[in-house]
């Protein structure tokens, strides 16, 4: 999932004096973990920089488990 490319549009977003709006509508936030989900916007269960700190922290657990196995494997 590209969590940093929102990320990185709206900070080329600020260097553009002229613009009016930015509107992104992801599916990577789908509530489905309600039952029911009415038409409002949801608080979410992270602060947008802990959301991108826990998957950065993943990518980089992810890699040095990749190069962990593969030591042990070979």
């Amino acid at each position: 999932m590209n969590i940093g490319g929102v990320h990185s549009m709206l900070e080329f977003c600020k260097t553009l004096p002229k613009l009016v709006s930015f509107v992104h509508i992801s599916t990577a936030y789908a509530n489905c973990d309600r039952n029911k989900i009415d038409e409002e916007v949801y608080e979410p269960p992270l602060k947008p920089r802990q959301l991108l700190d826990a998957c950065s922290c993943v990518s980089c657990i992810s890699v040095l488990f990749h190069s962990w196995l593969e030591l042990i494997l070979v």
